[in-house]
């Protein structure tokens, strides 16, 4: 016996962008996103699709839709009793994302079109295989990405970013996996949008996230990578700010103590900047006293001071010669060569170090007493106490005059100048300059 079809009704104004889209899918799926009131009177929907014409903005459409009444994976109810329309309109109202059968589309007359629909059932093997699809590209996600990336698939673009933008902002951000996927996936969107450099921007927050967190997301890793090296090819992003995300990376993990990690992405950052600059820029050197300064806290200070010393010839090329650069890379190098029992050459880096900042820093800079300490310090491992005691009496009046009397940096000053004293023979000197370590330790306990 033939299944019996019943035909509805529905008249409606749609864009022109949305009308090109039904010529297109012709045979293919529809789904509206909100619940379809129908009418079983085509006069009742031609009147509706008849009257937003005069809106220029607007295309007039009659949906022909046929229906199985006893199909129960098309969930629709009568109204008859119900809608204030019901003596001349026999409304029937469909449940939300019900999904039809795109037929023909025909022209009636200027601005006005009508469209064949009709109902799917749970052996439309297209739409088995679309809901297929649908489940496994989204089996991993939870409720709030899934709706996030079928907003994407279906070119919603602009609900998309607005649902993963309130979502960073609004869920918490101990979940740093959770983040890193929002992150990626706000990425995607702007991509699609044309916008590289906030599409960028998003993915390196994602790598960020998940190398400083340690989350074993290897699927993601591959995504992000693959969408940064599509993006680079079509974007005007600056390779520097790349350079400077890398930076970043390695400097959170030297904070944690990952020197390794740390030392990975110091390089990369390096490599970046040298391909990208000139050879003598300003950012080369910073990036190279970065390795250096990490090598050295790992106690290799061969390559330590191989990396100072190729950011010195730069700077010394290109800045002033009382640039506040200059001096950091001045102490760098004096730090290696202290450790290294260099203890003359030590001086002299530490020395023009100092000079820079009294000529640049005021006075009772908290930095010029850390060089006078670490001058002191020298000093005091080549013997000569009474210039040791004389540095470390230098930065002790200064330490006074800026810190709280129980600050803390307050000890070590206190402390060098009591070893040198007691070094020196002055034991009753040194004992006094403990008993003030002692006393600012007991206040911060």
């Amino acid at each position: 016996m033939p299944t019996k079809r019943k035909t509805i009704y529905r008249g409606q104004a749609i864009s022109i962008s949305d009308l090109e889209k039904l010529k297109k899918s012709e045979g293919g799926l529809l789904s509206f996103n909100n619940f379809l009131s129908t009418s079983t009177s085509y006069r009742v929907a031609s009147l509706f699709a008849d009257s937003v014409r005069s809106d220029l903005d607007g295309i007039g459409i009659i949906f022909e839709i046929e229906i199985i009444p006893n199909n129960i994976s098309i969930p629709f109810a009568s109204l008859d009793n119900i809608s204030i329309h019901s003596d001349h309109e026999n409304e029937i109202l469909f449940s939300m994302h019900t999904v039809f059968r795109i037929g023909e589309l025909e022209l009636i007359e200027d601005r006005l079109w009508f469209v064949n629909l009709t109902s799917t059932n749970d052996d439309d093997e297209q739409l088995h295989r679309l809901t297929e699809y649908i489940r496994t590209e989204t089996k991993e996600l939870t409720a709030k990405h899934r709706l996030g990336v079928m907003m994407i698939k279906m070119g919603e673009f602009d609900n998309a970013q607005l649902l993963f933008q309130t979502l960073l902002e609004t869920e918490s951000n101990d979940d740093w996996a959770d983040q890193a996927h929002l992150h990626q996936q706000l990425g995607s969107v702007l991509q699609s949008k044309g916008d590289g450099l906030q599409a960028l921007s998003n993915y390196y927050k994602t790598l960020q996230l998940i190398q400083i967190n340690n989350i074993s997301d290897y699927p993601l890793v591959a995504t992000t990578y693959n969408h940064i090296a599509l993006q680079q090819n079509f974007s005007e992003f600056k390779q520097s700010d790349l350079a400077i995300t890398y930076n970043n990376i390695g400097a959170a993990f030297q904070s944690k103590g990952e020197d390794n990690n740390a030392l990975l992405h110091y390089e990369k950052s390096l490599n970046i900047l040298e391909k990208s600059l000139p050879s003598t820029h300003p950012d080369i050197a910073t990036a190279l006293n970065n390795i250096g300064t990490l090598y050295y806290r790992m106690g290799d200070l061969e390559n330590a001071q191989r990396y100072h010393l190729k950011a010195l010839q730069i700077q010394e090329k290109v800045l002033t010669p009382t640039h506040i650069h200059l001096a950091a890379t001045y102490n760098n190098l004096g730090l290696v060569h202290d450790l290294m029992g260099d203890h003359s050459s030590a001086l002299l880096f530490f020395e023009k170090a100092l000079r820079i900042r009294q000529a640049v820093l005021p006075c009772n800079h908290l930095s010029i007493a850390e060089t006078y300490d670490t001058i002191g310090g020298v000093h005091r491992f080549m013997g000569d106490y009474p210039t040791a005691i004389s540095y470390h009496t230098k930065s002790l009046e200064i330490k006074i005059a800026i810190l709280p009397s129980n600050h803390l940096d307050l000890c070590t000053t206190y402390n060098s100048i009591g070893l040198a004293c007691k070094l020196s023979g002055d034991y009753a000197t040194g004992l006094s300059y403990y008993e003030k370590v002692l006393a600012i330790k007991q206040k911060n306990i």
